[in-house]
């Protein structure tokens, strides 16, 4: 929408070398209107003290108007009676040896100038940032460019009222600041992301406060026609606090000095530049919890608080230094007021943005999408009638601007917020990945300390095996030595020297103990040689051999188990010995780096064949207009053929006739 620029003026009380020199004022404010008073002229005289709120002297035989000695006190809500009525003074030492009297023979041409604010001396700057700032700001907020400037000669007020003095009288900067992240605590459906960057621009050279190293930093434009600052530092902000400690940061690293009007000058010019971006909340989010480029779009502003160095006389300096200081910022503001001057008469002519770094920075916000409020500060003093009356006349140009501002909404995926938003949703994904690689690392390192207590297990179970065998193996030997063979009873004989009756009846044995094996393998050979065959022996010795037969078969079928057993254990112990867990990592690792790698290459290959269509699809454009061209040439030609075959004609004509 088409709206002309904010312009507010504000006028400072009288400063203490005003008042001592006895100053008086030269303007007067009427609502939102401000005119010259006639300059007085000085005659010498015998007065009293002027009486508080009197408008005449009583020393002299005429009664005589004296203009103000003191800006006026009252609110500029309340209009004057006449341009020379009076408010009440100031604490203004008398002086009775002069006074100002209206000359009676010069002609006087009252200047006056309208705007859209206009504030006594005793407002605040609540009441100004309230009136003036307050829905600029907003604006910001919403995705409209905003842009607040204070300009004004030295030691009019411009600092003071853009920074304030502390947290008991805040200027517009801190108020601003303050209203962004009220408005973000109560915009509960939005999301949003600050970034700011401070930089100023001394003697033409623009420095970066918050990175002191950035130096003498260069003025881009890119494709869209936006202008920005090349490598300068942006900071992301999270609150109030944060953000102020950034000013003060940057405050300490600007260049100012003393001057014949103020101990602490600006002498240069300070940008403090914060970008806003907002969205609605879960605009761009999917069922699966991903991002979509197909939500809502992303509202970009940026918000421009800036404070101006003051006008001076390049005479005013204490010293060369000061003098070239003054040349440059003169310089600066008067690029300045001829941009505002060709703006305000909204011409079709060159306008000079690039004769100043100022000027080229606050190009966009001058002259295109930006809401834009400038406070002009002043004094009303007579010693300093024509730096106000300049600036007054830079405030009544600026004021015919016109800008079109506009809401900034983007759509892909350019905006910040929305990388930022990719980019966490990536991190999501590969913080899943990596705790699913953590359990399985997790279930491996637990399948390891499971097999050392299998491993330990098997290694008691082996133990208590190997005693159960012994164990066995003596059981087998004592019950072999229980049987009678005839070897047995052979050597028994021969070492007692008796012959037994039951002789023929063991010889009839087939083994004898000598042959007999402790294996468990050699026990059913051995078991098949035995053989009760003696007549005298009663029943009870054949079933106790049938008994130890049994108990041996039971005892081999133990042993060949446990053997099976053995085998079986064995080879899982052999299996898990031979098992490296950092094998296995290494594995895992590796398929995990060739599944990143192929989806890169994926990717690269997407972009690819993107790019390969896009072209293809460019090249088909250019055939088919190459085609029409070539259609219309062959049309043209045939046109020409039926009209050079008509003009032939027209000769043969022409030659049978004449």
């Amino acid at each position: 929408m088409n709206e002309n620029v904010i312009v507010a003026v504000r006028a400072r009380p009288f400063n203490p070398d005003e008042i001592k020199g006895s100053e008086h004022s030269l303007w007067s404010l009427n609502y939102q209107t401000i005119a010259s008073l006639p300059p007085p002229t000085l005659i010498e005289k015998n007065m009293t003290t002027p009486i508080k709120g009197s408008t005449t002297t009583t020393s002299t035989t005429t009664s005589i108007k004296t203009p103000m000695k003191t800006p006026m006190k009252s609110s500029i809500s309340t209009p004057m009676k006449s341009t020379t009525a009076t408010a009440t003074p100031m604490k203004t030492p008398s002086r009775p040896s002069l006074a100002p009297v209206v000359s009676s023979t010069s002609k006087f041409v009252s200047n006056a100038y309208s705007f859209d604010h206009l504030f006594a001396p005793d407002s605040d700057n609540m009441d100004i940032y309230e009136k003036v700032a307050k829905k600029v700001i907003k604006s910001s907020m919403e995705g409209i460019n905003a842009s607040i400037l204070a300009y004004g000669q030295t030691a009019s007020g411009k600092t003071y009222t853009m920074k304030g003095t502390g947290k008991k009288n805040p200027g517009i900067i801190p108020l601003s600041i303050q209203d962004v992240f009220t408005y973000i605590q109560q915009a509960s459906d939005k999301e949003f992301l600050l970034r700011v960057s401070y930089l100023e621009i001394y003697n033409e050279v623009i420095n970066d406060l918050l990175a002191p190293e950035n130096i003498n930093l260069k003025i881009h434009e890119d494709p869209n026609g936006q202008i920005y600052v090349g490598n300068l530092k942006e900071e992301i902000v999270l609150s109030l606090d944060h953000v102020m400690s950034l000013i003060s940061a940057g405050e300490a690293h600007r260049h100012v000095g003393t001057t014949n009007y103020n101990d602490q000058s600006s002498r240069s010019h300070t940008i403090f530049r914060m970008i806003i971006e907002s969205k609605d909340i879960g605009g761009d989010a999917t069922t699966d919890g991903a991002s979509s480029t197909s939500g809502k779009p992303v509202r970009y502003s940026c918000l421009n608080l800036i404070d101006l160095a003051g006008s001076e006389k390049a005479s005013d300096g204490l010293n060369a230094i000061r003098n070239k200081e003054g040349a440059y910022i003169n310089k600066s503001l008067l690029t300045l007021g001829t941009v505002i001057s060709k703006l305000s008469e909204k011409a079709n002519g060159h306008v000079p943005f690039r004769d100043s770094k100022l000027t080229r920075i606050l190009q966009n916000s001058l002259s295109g999408n930006s809401r834009v409020a400038i406070i002009c500060t002043i004094t009303l003093a007579s010693n300093n009638f024509e730096e106000t009356h300049n600036t007054l006349k830079f405030a009544s140009r600026a004021k015919q601007i016109t800008n079109n501002a506009k809401i900034n909404e983007i759509v892909d995926d350019k905006a910040l917020l929305k990388q930022y938003r990719h980019e966490i949703a990536e991190l999501k994904s590969k913080l899943n990945d990596a705790l699913n690689v953590e359990k399985s690392l997790q279930t491996v390192q637990s399948e390891k300390e499971k097999v050392v207590l299998n491993n330990e297990e098997l290694s008691n179970k082996l133990l208590e095996a190997e005693k159960t065998r012994t164990m066995l193996e003596s059981k087998i030997q004592h019950l072999t030595k229980l049987i009678l063979v005839s070897s047995s009873i052979g050597n028994m004989k021969t070492k007692s020297g008796f012959s037994s009756p039951s002789q023929s009846s063991a010889n009839q044995v087939a083994t004898s103990s000598s042959s007999l094996n402790l294996t468990p393998s050699s026990i059913n050979s051995q078991l098949s040689s035995i053989s009760i065959s003696s007549p005298n022996d009663n029943g009870s010795s054949s079933n106790n051999i049938s008994t130890m037969e049994k108990e041996l078969m039971q005892l081999q079928s133990k042993i060949t188990k446990m053997e099976f057993e053995m085998e079986e254990k064995n080879r899982k112990i052999e299996f898990l010995n031979n098992f490296n867990p950092d094998t296995g990592l290494e594995k895992i690792k590796e398929l995990e780096s060739e599944l990143v790698q192929r989806d890169m290459d994926l990717s690269l290959y997407q972009r690819e064949s993107n790019r390969l269509q896009s072209v293809l699809t460019q090249k088909e454009d250019k055939i088919n207009q190459l085609e029409s061209k070539l259609r219309d040439i062959l049309s043209k030609c045939k046109e020409l053929e039926q009209e050079n075959q008509s003009l032939k004609s027209k000769v043969d004509d022409y030659e049978v006739m004449y």
